[in-house]
């Protein structure tokens, strides 16, 4: 580094060099006056510039600086700046954000703080910022944004067959974050969820970060929770949450781009996971999980139609399709809960109602496959026009075993029409055997009563 003062100015250059990255800084200050009691400068300025394998950087403060060494307290009166980023793996190579605001340190305290303003494309950031001790560091923050597309700024996805090999979860850099605070966000996208009014507290210390609460509104309902998860190198997770009053169809076809069920209604999670890639954690789950929903469907499948199929063929056997994008089960309700072991989610009391049919079952999701295999019990209990309602007359009272199993990308369902024929047989024997002891009551009651 050199140092240069002439005639009250001051500049200070510094280069730093390592493996795979150079930086630069120049702090100027154009016209310090004072003493070591008072002093100030009307504008100084820092600009750092730094390169580290593929990212660069580059970013220039200003402000008007006063303060004392004496006191050893500093004030930035009225700060700004930019800040520029690039890297191959961000959208569109960067990002550029301008920075506004006030700052101030005591160093005899060893504390310090800032008020800032920043905005970032059409998103503006309002942030509080304590140092309330700078050794060791503790933070305490209140951050608010109107807006933030975060989606906007990640890579698209590759289209290479190939997938990529997994990147491992590293939280390490936060291992010895002390901070506290609140983040509020109006309208936040990340990962093509959509959500408003988000508001989170946010604690961090002894190498675990802790969110709670959490609170949002999406997809028309309300989510509250909260989160947790430790820095080490298999990070373990917690999560809690309680989403209420939500659209699962919208929800779903944006967290896992999958159109597999649609309805209005509530979803809790309560899980533990721990490892260092996502695939680990999916295979680590452990916990509970409980969906209620009213007047939806169930995606891929039209359990009426096959039920109409088979009894128009009668063949015995097992019918057997694939999942359709064009078929859906309409039902007003559905409920369902689920005990989560090792990656995989048990299910044993489902319960689905429509105006035609009842369905209860059992079975597993095994989460981290990515695989299902499910037996329902399907039942006709109605002769509604819709989904072959009429059609099924005849199947009223009968109970079918119907399995549903493979990938979640390709799921077949079986529907045992060897028990179809025999339950429609037993059926209609047990509505024959009602109608006569009906004949036999009413011809007894003539007998007794003489009409």
């Amino acid at each position: 580094a050199q140092d240069q003062a002439e005639a009250g100015r001051l500049s200070l250059q510094a280069k730093v060099a390592q493996p795979g990255g150079l930086w630069t800084a120049a702090l100027v200050l154009p016209d310090l006056t004072g003493s070591t009691r008072r002093f100030q400068v009307s504008q100084a300025s820092l600009d750092i510039e730094g390169r580290q394998g593929e990212r660069t950087v580059k970013a220039r403060l200003a402000s008007p600086v006063a303060g004392s060494l004496e006191t050893r307290i500093f004030e930035l009166g009225k700060l700004t700046g930019t800040l520029e980023l690039a890297h191959p793996a961000l959208a569109r190579g960067g990002l550029k954000l301008t920075l506004g605001g006030r700052a101030r340190a005591d160093l005899a305290k060893k504390s310090a703080g800032a008020e800032l303003v920043t905005r970032l494309d059409d998103s503006t950031l309002e942030a509080k910022l304590e140092a309330p001790s700078l050794e060791p560091l503790q933070l305490a923050f209140d951050i608010a944004i109107d807006r933030l597309d975060l989606d906007r700024y990640l890579p698209p996805k590759p289209k290479s067959a190939q997938p990529e090999p997994e990147r491992p979860i590293d939280l390490s850099a936060l291992k010895t974050l002390n901070a506290r605070g609140t983040l509020r966000v109006g309208e936040l996208k990340m990962a093509r969820v959509k959500t408003r009014n988000l508001r989170l507290e946010l604690r961090a210390g002894d190498g675990r970060i802790v969110v709670d609460p959490v609170s949002a509104n999406l997809y028309e309902g309300v989510l509250q929770g909260s989160a947790s998860a430790t820095t080490s190198a298999s990070p373990r997770v917690s999560l809690r949450q309680n989403l209420s009053g939500i659209r699962i169809g919208p929800l779903l076809r944006d967290l896992a781009e999958k159109d597999v069920l649609e309805g209005r209604g509530s979803v809790t999670l309560d899980v533990t996971t721990e490892g260092a890639t996502v695939t680990a954690m999916k295979r680590a789950l452990d916990g509970t999980a409980a969906v209620k929903l009213t007047d939806g469907a169930i995606k891929g499948v039209n359990i009426a139609a096959m039920l109409r199929r088979a009894q128009s063929a009668l063949t015995g056997g097992l019918q057997t399709q694939g999942a359709a994008a064009t078929e859906q089960t309409d039902f007003s309700e559905l409920h369902a809960s689920f005990r989560i072991r090792k990656g995989v989610a048990h299910n044993d009391d489902l319960t689905l109602k429509s105006p035609l049919l009842r369905v209860a079952g059992s079975g597993d999701i095994d989460i981290g496959a990515g695989t299902l295999d499910y037996l329902a019990k399907v039942a006709v209990v109605g002769t509604l026009e819709g989904q072959g309602g009429r059609e099924l007359a005849q199947l009223k009272g009968v109970t079918v075993p119907l399995r549903a199993s493979g990938p979640f990308d390709a799921l077949q369902y079986s529907l045992d029409t060897r028990a179809l024929v025999t339950e429609s047989a037993r059926a209609r024997v047990e509505e024959k055997t009602q109608a006569i002891k009906e004949k036999a009551r009413e011809e007894l009651l003539k007998g007794l009563f003489g009409r």
